[in-house]
């Protein structure tokens, strides 16, 4: 059975609409007519809020905060939505998505009543409707196209060899395209790497490297790159090219450094490739589940923690603080899994950590709509939408870190701990509702308390 689930309800061009997930993941929207009923959308809305809400912000820059305190975030590069519908259309195309596949045309409204509704609204092949839970690799063979999600399935690609730490610098070293001032930066991220992580397949990296082109742009270029003013640095997938601004200090404790670590983090898990004429892709984020933001959060993450120092202040801020809270809690993923597998494998372990049936990708998508929230002026979410991104994160720590025999006291400087995490370095415009992780440790000790008198 085809299930559906709410995300989150938000206003759109003086609109209000809803944000659904249906059992594969992909995203869907309705909108509420004048009665508060749910029905159809026209081809140009559906187009614009896709458009707007697959946009990739891929760049890495920093501002401040009301504190005047400087701290790295990422801004997305902005999205044009007073587009024609053919525009939109081809846009949609590139992102792999076909209005015809989604939704008959409408141009008047038809109120959604019943599940048999909502399946006509959605509609999906019986492939399409066939759900894998973990992305391991596809291939096209009309297309010759071949996208791998998994390291496990590198094999279908490079020969079995192993790589070590000497072959990474070699061809650093024959790289003309690597200026020599950030070869040394680039061997430093290698040695950090291979003593902190001895799991990761760097068979990906090792042919990343040999074509890898790094560039130092000032800040009229690289805003041409970008399109974005104060830019620090970009990865490009496609051309396996890093761009960066021009006369920057990259020791130790610099945000610079960051930036670098960041993007060749992108560089490890991500390729572009012809092989005997086919288009071969390597692409972590997934196919079955597809979210930029949870990738760079946790590439962010990944990047900090190569650093022999503990690194709080770090690109896409909330959700990177967000992700540092969940890994700390789980125990069957760590972030060498990141590396080597797809974002659907992040959601299949976080699942099975909090023992829900697909419930992940609906928070997921909330922390992703909340960085799209702050970022733009095009929609509005009330912040009790946000709730259940609270409530989850507060079930696992409080489940971690209380237990029956602590005093009110104790408890309560758990909740201290976990909001000052969640909050550190977060711009006051979120709005985070700090109230909610403390009434959901009053639910937690309620909970404690009746559990304790049925035994």
């Amino acid at each position: 059975m085809q299930e559906y689930r709410k995300v989150l309800e938000f206003e759109y061009k003086n609109k209000i609409y809803n944000m659904f997930l249906d059992s594969n993941n992909r995203k869907f929207f309705m909108r509420k007519d004048n009665y508060g009923n749910l029905v159809y959308l026209t081809d140009t809305e559906f187009a614009e809020l896709t458009i707007f809400f697959t946009s990739v912000p891929k760049i890495m820059k920093i501002i401040k905060d009301s504190k005047t305190k400087i701290f790295p975030k990422v801004i997305s590069g902005g999205i044009t939505v007073a587009l024609s519908l053919s525009i939109l259309t081809s846009a949609l195309s590139n992102l792999g998505l076909k209005i015809d596949n989604h939704f008959p045309s409408q141009t008047t409204s038809e109120v959604i009543e019943t599940e048999e509704d909502l399946k006509k609204y959605v509609s999906l092949t019986e492939e399409e409707n066939k759900k894998t839970s973990i992305d391991t690799y596809e291939y096209n063979s009309n297309e010759k196209k071949l996208e791998i999600y998994d390291m496990e399935y590198l094999d279908m690609i490079f020969e079995n060899e192993s790589i070590d730490i000497e072959l990474l610098k070699e061809v650093i070293y024959e790289n003309e395209s690597i200026p020599d001032t950030f070869k040394p930066i680039i061997n430093s991220y290698i040695e950090d790497l291979t003593t902190k992580y001895t799991n990761i397949d760097l068979r990906l990296f090792y042919n990343n490297l040999k074509n890898l082109k790094v560039q130092e742009c000032n800040k009229d270029e690289i805003y041409i790159k970008t399109g974005i003013d104060d830019s620090y640095g970009c990865y490009m997938r496609d051309t396996n090219e890093i761009y960066v601004l021009e006369g920057i200090d990259y020791d130790n404790n610099s945000w610079a450094r960051q930036v670098i670590y960041h993007e060749l983090s992108h560089c490890l898990r991500i390729g572009n490739y012809q092989i005997d004429g086919i288009n071969v892709k390597v692409m972590p984020e997934g196919q079955t589940f597809n979210n930029e933001i949870t990738s760079e959060a946790l590439n962010s993450l990944f990047a900090v923690s190569l650093f022999d120092y503990e690194e709080d202040s770090i690109a896409y801020q909330l959700q990177s603080n967000y992700y540092k809270i969940m890994l700390d809690c789980m125990d069957n993923y760590d972030l060498s899994d990141y590396i080597n597998h797809s974002l659907s494998y992040f959601t299949n372990k976080l699942d099975e950590y909090n023992n829900n049936d697909n419930y992940s990708s609906v928070i997921l998508e909330l922390i992703q709509t909340q960085f799209q929230d702050y970022h733009s002026s095009y929609i509005k979410v009330a912040q009790s939408e946000y709730y259940p991104i609270y409530d989850y994160i507060c079930d696992m720590y409080y489940k971690k870190y209380i237990s029956e025999d602590m005093t009110y006291d104790q408890m309560k400087e758990v909740a201290n701990d976990l909001v000052r995490k969640v909050t550190l370095y977060v711009p006051n415009e979120y709005n985070i509702d700090t109230n909610r992780f403390y009434e959901n440790l009053n639910t937690y000790i309620n909970q404690l308390e009746n559990n304790a008198k049925t035994l």
